[in-house]
């Protein structure tokens, strides 16, 4: 233990090892390797000291200098340790829940997708991650404010795409759904940029725990992520948790954050969510429902924060996963985007707005439905692509052995973002008006006046 570095004298074995010091990590290398992984930590002068080796004894055992300070045998640090029992129950009364009958339709359907659209959640953060390194000594290949921000690894043809994703008014109304939709709307978004999910990270940020109501949110929602991690298959890494989030007694809404790494196989399988071309068939992949709980539109155009979520079924997302991924691999559409917070309308003005073309897009929609909740509806599992006319069968082959519903809902191109429902025009509006929203709305909310 005394190989360690440290920031002052004198520190105890027991001060080193709980220290919570920052800008640290431990690695476990190849002997053979240990050397270059040691001129890699030299070149940008950081310290990498070899302090200890693996072995078969089932036991931590820990030196200081020759004297043994600890040696636990495994099971006692990873299966013994104390467990909490705090008490967990739902909040009383519950999260409120929405009836659909008593909500009423836009006036103007238009106004209501351009509030939508410049809402903070919403809005193109690009001001924000401008003001970071996103470029990574240039290995960016994708920036963010796509599905998936994706990273060259150098010297080889693979890469690597990240993707953050959370909706602490889901987590709110429904723990448990909100811990699964972030793990699966993270994996959706990797798909969209031609990715498999390896590992998530988590960042749950919850109120005071010795609350039963908040103890019972925090049970849910780890219940939720754990459940959707086995369904996806993908090992949780690490993670923190912060507690007592709480202001005069009030607290925030529990937030379970998910970072999720997925890998590409092949630089050339890169997708990214814009339109290409004109002339594109729009498909929309999986079901549109009647859900507008815990949505954007509720909260911004009715001012509701009501439930019930969205429902979801990991079933069904791993199928429209599956089929994006197979579909991108096999060079048949060019662009894809989940469908998330805002609905389809957001979802297809961020294909028209998201490339330096800004194309935009005619869509026909027949669901017999409310307008409303086609438009902005946050319904799970849906996935937008776009492709050439000539691969519509083999996509429709593609689907079908996939078990996959979808629908072609219209065409790119012009410069008008044009939706109708069953035969009604309900959005005509320029794609650069839009644009213009969508852009430059957010730092707005910054402003001191």
């Amino acid at each position: 233990i005394n190989l360690i570095p440290q920031r002052e004298q004198g520190m105890t074995p027991y001060e080193i090892m709980l220290s919570e010091s920052q800008e640290r990590m431990l690695i476990v290398a190849q002997k053979e390797k240990v050397k270059q992984a040691q001129s890699v930590f030299a070149k940008w002068d950081l310290d990498a000291v070899i302090i200890g080796h693996v072995t078969d004894t089932q036991n931590l055992k820990v030196k200081s200098g020759d004297k043994t300070v600890v040696d636990l045998p495994l099971r006692a640090i990873i299966n013994q340790c104390p467990v909490y029992n705090r008490e967990a129950k739902p909040p009383a009364p519950p999260a409120p829940i929405i009836d659909l009958n008593d909500i009423s339709f836009p006036e103007n359907y238009e106004q209501a997708f351009l509030q939508i659209i410049k809402s903070p959640g919403l809005a193109d953060k690009q001001w924000i991650f401008r003001q970071y390194d996103h470029m990574v000594q240039t290995n960016t290949t994708v920036l963010p404010g796509a599905d998936a921000s994706v990273l060259r690894i150098k010297n080889t043809n693979k890469a690597l795409a990240v993707t953050l994703d959370g909706n602490s008014l889901y987590t709110y109304v429904n723990p448990r759904s909100g811990g699964i939709i972030a793990v699966s709307e993270a994996c959706r978004n990797l798909a969209c940029v031609g990715a498999k999910p390896v590992g998530v990270t988590n960042c749950l940020n919850f109120g005071n725990p010795e609350k039963s109501e908040i103890m019972w949110q925090f049970k849910e929602a780890v219940h939720g992520i754990a459940q959707a991690c086995k369904a996806f298959q993908i090992p949780v890494t690490g993670g923190n948790v912060s507690f007592y989030n709480e202001t005069e007694g009030i607290p925030i809404y529990p937030t379970a954050v998910l970072g999720v790494v997925g890998v590409i196989d092949a630089l050339d399988k890169i997708m990214t969510p814009e339109f290409k071309a004109p002339g594109d068939t729009i498909l929309l992949l999986g079901e549109n429902k009647e859900e507008l709980g815990a949505s954007e539109y509720m909260n911004h155009i009715h001012s509701k924060k009501g439930g019930p979520p969205p429902e979801i079924d990991l079933r069904k997302e791993k199928r429209v996963q599956s089929l994006c991924l197979k579909a991108i691999s096999k060079n048949m559409i060019k662009s894809a985007h989940d469908l998330s917070e805002g609905g389809l309308a957001q979802c297809l003005a961020e294909c028209c707005l998201l490339g330096k073309k800004r194309i935009g897009c005619r869509i026909n929609l027949e669901d017999k439905i409310r307008t409303d909740a086609l438009l902005f509806g946050e319904t799970q599992s849906r996935i937008l692509i776009s492709l050439e006319e000539d691969q519509e069968d083999a996509f429709k082959s593609l689907a079908g052995k996939r078990k996959v519903p979808y629908s072609i809902i219209g065409k790119t191109g012009g410069e008008n973002i044009l939706i109708k429902h069953l035969g009604e025009k309900i959005i005509n509006i320029p794609v650069q008006k839009v644009y213009s929203l969508w852009k430059y709305s957010l730092p707005g909310f910054f402003k001191i006046e």
